[in-house]
């Protein structure tokens, strides 16, 4: 599993549960993809863990998330002219 969906949240809190179901990353990837994978996902989860303590609502999480997180904040998202077509 990759290092940033375990540290990212908490397994328990108060008000609920939170399981990991691991699969197995042989033959996924050339070893070369998976070790840059890795090595990004390490770096996600150090970003991550120095600023999750700004968020002290899931309402600040949510502004946060899609205004400044490149994969949920559409307006940071940019495509060459024709993607879609």
């Amino acid at each position: 599993m990759l290092p940033a969906t375990l540290g990212t949240f908490p397994a328990r809190s108060d008000r609920f549960q939170l399981t990991f179901h691991a699969a197995s990353d042989e033959d996924i990837f050339p070893t070369e993809v998976l070790e840059a994978r890795m090595r990004r996902e390490a770096a996600s989860l150090e970003a991550w863990q120095r600023m999750a303590g700004r968020f002290k609502t899931l309402t600040a999480l949510h502004a946060w998330l899609h205004s400044n997180h490149t994969c949920y904040a559409v307006a940071r998202q940019v495509s060459p002219p024709g993607a879609f077509m």
